[in-house]
């Protein structure tokens, strides 16, 4: 079942996509998890995403028919998503520096036309994958199966820390003025401070509490509701504030 705190019409969507993954993963399925802020109790309508993985025993068919079969299962087009952005991947949890996966697969209302399919992890952004895990494992919500701890295998935490400073290398490359480079740093900053996972906004609550925090922090949830805008140059610095924290504690580990 769906976590209660989510609005139905969330809810809804996520026992309809729990029963028809169950349908087309079956006997091979492990457990269907929900990610990020939709488990973590930080969900909000409108900016927030749903990010779904569904863990199997066995790799998916290598026929490309398969693939495709499931995702027009899966698909906004044949499953209306409440939400602008729906995640989902599918595969296997043993612990590696670049997870992999048998399908990613992105859908949505603000992605219609253009739904996102990847068969191959070399394709994507391994460091989002492996964060995905480093948090949910911990705080991830089980719609079917064994909690996520005891499925998803616990990355080393050097590979972590590396997973953060490419993230926030990707930040500063391709999303610099958008709110997430903000809300992401403040939750890394808060993992290499105190060890503690936690949602972007609960990041961000903490590091308005720190003293050297810049006033740029206090505004990223405004921007990420499309109040007001950030500053590229103060988002800049913040980031590289961060990476200098993530780099001190990568230091301490050689």
């Amino acid at each position: 079942m769906p976590p209660p705190t989510l609005p139905s019409p969330e809810r809804a969507y996520l026992r309809t996509l729990t029963l028809t993954l169950q349908k087309a993963l079956s006997p091979h399925l492990i457990g269907i998890y929900l990610f990020s802020s939709a488990a973590y109790g930080a969900y909000t309508p409108g900016p927030s995403d749903l990010d779904i993985q569904a863990v199997i025993s066995t790799p998916l068919s290598p026929l490309p028919s398969a693939h495709l079969d499931l995702t027009h299962q899966i698909s906004h087009a044949r499953a209306p998503a409440p939400r602008a952005q729906t995640r989902q991947a599918i595969g296997s949890t043993p612990s590696r520096r670049h997870p992999r996966f048998e399908m990613n697969f992105n859908t949505g209302a603000d992605d219609l036309e253009k739904d996102h399919v990847s068969l191959d992890p070399a394709e994507e952004a391994g460091h989002w994958f492996l964060l995905d895990v480093a948090m949910g494992r911990e705080l991830g919500y089980a719609l079917i199966g064994r909690p996520p701890a005891e499925v998803f295998a616990a990355p080393r935490k050097e590979w972590v820390l590396d997973a953060l400073l490419e993230s926030l290398s990707w930040y500063r490359r391709d999303e610099l003025a958008g709110a997430g480079s903000v809300l992401n740093a403040c939750r890394a900053w808060r993992f290499v401070a105190e060890g503690k996972w936690g949602s972007k906004r609960e990041g961000m609550m903490w590091a308005v509490r720190q003293r050297e925090t810049p006033e740029v922090v206090s505004r990223a949830e405004e921007a990420r509701m499309g109040k007001v805008s950030l500053d590229e140059g103060e988002a800049l610095r913040f980031l590289e504030l961060v990476e200098g924290r993530v780099r001190v504690v990568v230091e301490d580990l050689c």
